[in-house]
């Protein structure tokens, strides 16, 4: 057997682990993680932190690397059981560390944070709707989008595109968290908008997550970090996180990023 110590849960993971001994499914495999289904929610382990995560130690995830979509997941005893492989391996969450995931709000560095809208906007990689940054944000949808427009921009993004992250899902995603990072006076507009609209049937159930831990104000590290270093005059810091940025998942990165234009925008023109 193998025994693996996690390094942090989230607040969402800790009340959704309840002492009640659960089965779990495997809901879907990633290269650098998996997602488990708990009573309709899904929990991502690996070695990232997530507002919806189980967060491992370095190096665990190769230990993890034959778990598919027919392993049996069994929780109990605070572990997670990984049954019926050649292996079996135990994920121990005794006394481990609940991690944060809300925003410490910025002060929008404006000249700063213009320099960085146009590096976004002329960023040379396609979104998902298959344009150029600019291209999308010329889409006349976005072009429209405002406090009252809401409701209708929300209905038309959500689920819209391709993968279990949709680009639609994704620019909302973005766009969140400029709004939340720096406080836009917007923000509790858009989080009700998209609270009311956001349900499991709206979009996928990896966007469901994203987004519902968004409109409650909890982050990705990594989406933290970029907002950080977007804030700050370290250009060469920023060439370097977009970067990183553009290669997370096939489109996620850009998609991402568009809406990050747009919540950009609303707060400096």
């Amino acid at each position: 057997m193998i025994r693996l110590k996690a390094q942090s849960v989230s607040q969402s993971v800790a009340i959704w682990l309840t002492p009640i001994p659960l089965k779990i499914t495997v809901h879907s495999v990633f290269k650098h993680g998996f997602n488990l289904l708990v009573n309709e929610r899904l929990i991502f382990i690996s070695e990232a932190s997530v507002p919806h995560g189980i967060t491992l130690m370095k190096g665990s995830m190769s230990k993890l690397a034959t778990v598919d979509l027919q392993t049996v997941v069994l929780y109990t005893h605070n572990s997670l059981h990984f049954r019926n492989m050649l292996t079996p391996i135990v994920i121990d969450l005794q006394d481990v560390p609940i991690e944060t995931y809300n925003p410490q709000p910025f002060v929008p560095a404006r000249a700063t944070l213009r320099q960085r809208y146009q590096q976004i906007v002329h960023y040379p990689s396609m979104t998902g709707f298959d344009q150029t940054i600019n291209d999308t944000l010329h889409i006349p949808k976005l072009q429209s989008i405002a406090p009252e427009t809401f409701d209708d921009v929300i209905a038309w993004l959500l689920g819209r595109g391709r993968g279990l992250t949709p680009t639609g899902d994704d620019i909302l995603l973005g766009l969140s968290i400029v709004l939340h990072t720096f406080n836009n006076p917007y923000r509790n507009a858009f989080d009700a908008a998209l609270t009311c609209q956001l349900s499991p049937s709206a979009t996928t159930a990896v966007s469901f997550e994203y987004l519902s831990h968004a409109s409650e104000d909890m982050f990705s590290h990594s989406l933290l970090n970029f907002i950080s270093i977007m804030n700050d005059d370290d250009d060469a810091a920023f060439q370097r996180a977009l970067l990183n940025l553009k290669h997370y998942g096939h489109t996620s990165g850009i998609d991402t990023l568009t809406g990050i234009a747009i919540g950009l925008a609303m707060l400096l023109f």
